[in-house]
């Protein structure tokens, strides 16, 4: 009878560890979106660097197009930095 009783228990237990992983499981599925990442992939780049550089390639391509404006080269160095 006790051992029984001890295989009812350890039945219980490996049944919630498995309720608790699928649990996790789905959390995890939801919360966090899924990527691909490959060799080349920068996972410490998000959307606000990316808008950083879309601003500074775009003061470099004007300051290329007119170079004698020198607030358009201060800004692209800014933007740069």
């Amino acid at each position: 009878m006790y051992r029984l009783r001890d295989r009812s228990i350890s039945t219980l237990a490996d049944d919630l560890v498995v309720d608790l992983t699928s649990c996790i499981k789905l959390a995890t599925e939801k919360a966090i979106p899924r990527s691909r990442t490959c060799e080349f992939s920068k996972l410490w780049w998000n959307t606000e660097l990316l808008q950083k550089r879309k601003k500074m390639v775009k003061l470099g391509r004007l300051q290329e197009e007119q170079p004698t404006r020198s607030s358009r080269l201060e800004a692209y160095k800014e933007a740069k930095n």
